[in-house]
């Protein structure tokens, strides 16, 4: 089964209002690999697990909400999705599914990930064309479309000498997170030099920034009260493992919660329950794609997957941990077990979830579409 055999004809095009539902469970269980079931309790000094889908969960339908012309990443607002796509656009539709609907274009970019707080929008992006000088910027605009302002970032998209706050080029994770009214955000230190980031936090509105730490971060997320950050950064440089650390949204010194060489080589994605943080990444040896969870404050750490094929995202809910690989959504119990792929939606990316739902975007780099399953 491939992922183009998935979409029904009447989303075939673009702006199709239908929704449909794929084939999950019977259908996905036919190309299903099998294999070893995970350890249910894997510690720190165990061997990683190697485990993978060992079939299908009995999940509800999922239903695919609009087709895309090549959708990259995806946020939730309280009744609407929004979806950036590779030709630089962004688009909203209703939850529930129906016509996407233009809300901006950023002209010379290459959006990387979009945040939603209350009725603005955070794009962050990256020059289309790739000089040494350029890095990335963050951009704002209404949910209900209009004007684009940058908000962090030159107007150039360059990164001067001194210029604070500029933010690293082509990060493959998440270099900002938003919670409530504020936004943390990994950007260029004072001093201007390629490695000296820090983290930093500005109101959401606009305003002064505060340096939180001077530090180097890849992939962050806010904890429940928005008390402290869980940050991690990828050591590849220095052919060491990666780490992760909280740090206070005051601003602080990093408390590192996992030991080097516990996390993976490259971590990608950082969700939170709040008592337990869980990293996906993949481990630069093996290129095994891996899910990690962390408790917050033991230090203990679990390998919950690790398989060949790489791990894109994850989400957590109170039992699951659901993320994407190129064979479509599996998900994990959050105490360890066997891994489960719950959908055959082959080519799914970014995802995000609600107390109701996983949504996520499937591309081909041409064709995909908008999906979501009920939790």
């Amino acid at each position: 089964m491939n992922a183009k055999s998935l979409i029904p004809p009447c989303l075939l095009a673009f702006g199709a209002a239908c929704s449909s539902t794929l084939p999950t469970n019977a259908d996905a269980a036919a190309d299903a690999p099998t294999s070893v079931d995970a350890p249910a309790n894997a510690s720190a000094d165990a061997p990683a697990d190697t485990s993978t889908d060992t079939g299908t969960d009995a999940a509800p339908p999922l239903d695919v909400l609009a087709p895309m012309a090549c959708p990259k990443v995806i946020a939730l607002g309280t009744s609407t999705l929004f979806v950036a796509t590779c030709n630089s656009s962004i688009y909203s539709l209703p939850k529930a599914g129906g016509n996407p609907s233009i809300v901006a274009t950023i002209a010379g970019e290459t959006i990387e990930s979009l945040s939603v707080a209350g009725n603005t929008l955070f794009v962050y992006s990256n020059p289309t064309k790739a000089p040494s000088a350029l890095s990335g910027t963050i951009h704002t605009v209404s949910t209900s479309g209009g004007t684009v302002s940058l908000f962090i970032g030159s107007s150039s998209g360059k990164c001067g000498a001194n210029d604070e706050g500029c933010l690293p080029y082509q990060l493959s994770t998440t270099p900002f997170a938003v919670e409530g009214a504020t936004l943390y955000f990994n950007g260029r230190g004072s001093t201007g030099t390629a490695i000296e980031n820090a983290l930093f936090r500005v109101p959401a509105a606009g305003g002064t920034w505060v340096t939180l730490n001077a530090s180097l971060v890849d992939a962050m997320t806010v904890l429940p009260g928005g008390v402290e950050l869980v940050v991690a950064r990828n050591m590849r440089s220095q052919a060491v493992r990666g780490e992760a650390f909280r740090v206070p949204t005051e601003g602080g010194v990093l408390n590192k919660v996992v030991p080097l060489g516990a996390a993976p080589d490259h971590i990608s994605h950082i969700a939170s329950d709040g008592a337990v943080a869980y990293l996906s990444g993949e481990d630069d040896v093996t290129k095994h794609g891996q899910v990690i969870s962390i408790d917050l404050t033991s230090g203990v750490h679990t390998t919950l997957y690790d398989d060949v094929v790489p791990v894109r995202d994850l989400d957590v809910d109170g039992s699951w941990v659901w993320f994407s690989d190129t064979d479509g959504v599996k998900r994990v119990p959050k105490t360890g077990g066997a891994a489960n792929r719950i959908a055959a939606d082959k080519n799914t990316r970014h995802m995000a979830g609600d107390a109701s739902h996983l949504y996520w975007i499937t591309s081909d780099g041409a064709t995909g579409h908008v999906a979501r399953l009920a939790r």
